[in-house]
């Protein structure tokens, strides 16, 4: 999801000229992960996260439990998707939308 993501930053970047302060990256659930990781790396990308996760780790151990000991040690090696963590590196406009 990453790479996907990356990949499609990269076309609309160098292919159709989209400034950062142009892009509105949309992660809706699980999608709010790689959504915030690019916003954060890339700086002035806007974000939107529509009823995403703080912390994936969370959720998988959550629905997940019998792999509580994968998710704290194999996944962060994989991808850290941590909205709370990358949030404040985000320098665009956020807008969260949750619901209950």
């Amino acid at each position: 999801t990453k790479l996907d993501l990356e990949t499609a930053y990269q076309y609309l970047h160098k292919e159709k000229g989209v400034t950062n302060e142009d892009l509105l990256v949309h992660g809706h659930c699980l999608g709010g992960g790689p959504a915030t990781n690019l916003a954060a790396r890339r700086s002035g990308t806007n974000l939107l996260l529509d009823r995403s996760f703080a912390d994936y780790r969370e959720v998988a151990r959550e629905r997940f439990p019998i792999i509580r000991g994968l998710t704290n040690k194999v996944m962060p090696s994989i991808v850290n998707y941590n909205n709370v963590k990358h949030l404040p590196d985000v320098k665009g406009h956020i807008a969260i939308v949750t619901s209950t």
